[in-house]
């Protein structure tokens, strides 16, 4: 009995299947190509956001180094890097590939315009300066750090 049921279901199974029509072929085959289309540009995509997240933390370091060095040297009086004085000492990296910008600016101790900073004109010096550096990189800029440098031996010099 098993086999008679078997056997006639076969020979309805092989006469209902005539196989796949052009049409669900072209479905698969176009299915098929939009997915391997979007895989290239996933890709290109997360080889770029890989790009600028490792440009990012090279300029974090660089930025991190410089403004370490800036500030354990000693203070310059009168600021560098700004329109007539001498550049900034900074520390050194390889050339053409990242540029360093390092300003800093005698500012003016004034409590009562805090947050906004009042640069002082060219030769005047209060003992605080605002430190910036600047990462270029492909004549972009990255990154733009700020911070103060203040005189020790001036600011913190007891009154007598």
């Amino acid at each position: 009995m098993l086999k008679r049921f078997g056997r006639s279901y076969l020979r309805k199974l092989r006469r209902s299947s005539r196989g796949q029509g052009l049409v669900e072929v072209v479905i698969a085959l176009a299915i098929l190509a939009l997915i391997t289309a979007s895989v290239p540009s996933a890709l290109l995509m997360i080889t770029n956001y890989q790009f600028r997240w490792n440009e990012r933390r090279t300029a974090e370091n660089l930025t991190r180094n410089q403004i370490e060095y800036i500030m354990n040297s000693d203070y310059t009086t009168g600021g560098c890097g700004i329109a007539g004085r001498p550049a900034c000492t900074t520390v050194p990296v390889p050339t053409g590939y990242w540029e360093i910008m390092v300003v800093a600016q005698p500012i003016q101790l004034n409590p009562s315009t805090y947050p906004i900073i009042t640069p002082l004109p060219n030769g005047q010096d209060q003992g605080v300066q605002q430190v910036t550096v600047t990462i270029v990189h492909n004549e972009k800029d990255i990154l733009t750090t700020k911070d103060f440098k203040g005189n020790r031996t001036e600011i913190w010099r007891p009154k007598i």
